[in-house]
């Protein structure tokens, strides 16, 4: 009874996001002639003294192999844009082509012929320093019977610390470092100062993940050889729990619109979110907006 109540909460939480997205205007200052594709590289081998950090606090993941899964990590990296509000309250770019690098990791069906053509893209959850896969957690086992995929995504710079703690050889070329030198930084600190916090330092900035989620999403839609699907997704949903619920809110009310294909359609098709905290900062030095209605359409 319990996980049906779940489920049934969910599914109207992809409906909700789905028809308030419906409503909202592409953003200005926003790329609308389709969205650039990541490099992406992959999948990294796998030895016995270098494999992807998981989290280990989730499901154990027999079901999902004798479901005949596979599960593989890549790399993606490129360049995305930090943005900031106008005086109107429309997200304009700060800073723009700013490099990056973070990883994926690929839950999918081993035998192509499986693939339902759906995929789940998840903002890893980072409050506890490190990635958390908590929406996996909650409807694997629907991922599973329907044949979809599922991508998790180290979102925000606190984590890629920790996977360089775990590994920094295999884990050495991931960054989302700030683009702006200090001197030009509004908020934070630098290691050594009182009051440090990975959360907020100068040396890493949150807003890069609007960008980089989007090429993801066009990346696992595209026929490029480079897909780690191996196929073209039909249908992309992405989501998010907790504070990523809040990257989850933010992406679709402010980005959503404006990320698109070539041909003009959105890359996200709808948005999965558990547990939201309201939407999450543009960039790490700037808070929402609280007065504008946007922030607050459900």
């Amino acid at each position: 009874m319990f996980r049906s109540k779940v489920r049934w909460i969910l599914l109207a939480a992809v409906l909700a996001l789905i028809c308030a997205g419906a409503f909202l205007a592409i953003p200005a200052g926003l790329a609308q002639g389709g969205t650039q594709l990541p490099a992406v590289t992959g999948p990294i081998p796998i030895t016995v003294t270098s494999y992807p950090f998981l989290d280990r606090l989730g499901p154990p993941r027999m079901p999902m192999f004798e479901a005949g899964y596979v599960e593989e990590e890549y790399f993606i990296s490129g360049n995305s844009n930090v943005y900031t509000w106008d005086s109107n309250n429309n997200p304009i770019v700060r800073t723009a082509d700013a490099p990056y690098a973070t990883r994926i990791i690929v839950r999918r069906p081993g035998k192509p012929a499986k693939f339902s053509g759906t995929v789940w893209v998840e903002f890893l959850n980072p409050t506890l320093a490190f990635d958390l896969d908590r929406m996996w957690q909650l409807h694997y086992a629907q991922i599973l019977k329907d044949g979809d995929a599922w991508v998790g995504i180290t979102s925000k710079p606190i984590a890629i610390l920790a996977l360089k703690n775990f590994d920094p050889v295999r884990y050495a070329s991931l960054s989302m470092a700030n683009p702006l030198p200090p001197a030009q930084q509004t908020c934070g600190r630098l290691p050594g100062e009182p009051g440090y916090s990975s959360n907020t330092s100068k040396l890493y900035e949150n807003g890069l993940i609007w960008d980089i989620m989007s090429q993801l999403g066009a990346m696992l839609k595209s026929d490029n050889p480079q897909n780690p699907l191996g196929a073209p997704a039909t249908t992309v949903y992405g989501e998010g729990w907790s504070q990523t619920g809040g990257y989850a809110y933010r992406y679709l009310s402010t980005f959503g619109s404006g990320a698109v294909l070539a041909d003009g359609s959105r890359i996200f098709d709808g948005w999965l979110v558990g547990g939201p905290t309201g939407p999450s900062s543009i960039n790490q030095c700037v808070s929402a907006p609280s007065t504008d209605p946007r922030q607050h359409f459900l």
